[in-house]
């Protein structure tokens, strides 16, 4: 994707994330990109906690671009 494209679908991962409520984490700009951020500060989080955060992502993340296909 390009740099535009990937913002967007960056922005609209987290929002649909938090919008379920299934976990919650912020955006930021790195290198003038919008990355994606998680912060773990719980003493009490196990592996297992942050491999579910990632499978919510990649979940989504599926959705969103099979939206996108969909769209396109």
């Amino acid at each position: 994707f390009d740099s535009e494209k990937n913002d967007r679908l960056n922005r609209q991962l987290q929002e649909l994330i938090e919008s379920e409520g299934d976990a919650w984490f912020s955006w930021t700009k790195l290198g003038g990109q919008v990355a994606l951020r998680v912060n773990v500060e719980n003493r009490s989080m196990e592996q297992a906690d942050i491999e579910r955060l990632v499978q919510i992502i990649r979940r989504a993340a599926d959705r969103i671009l099979a939206n996108e296909t969909r769209l396109a």
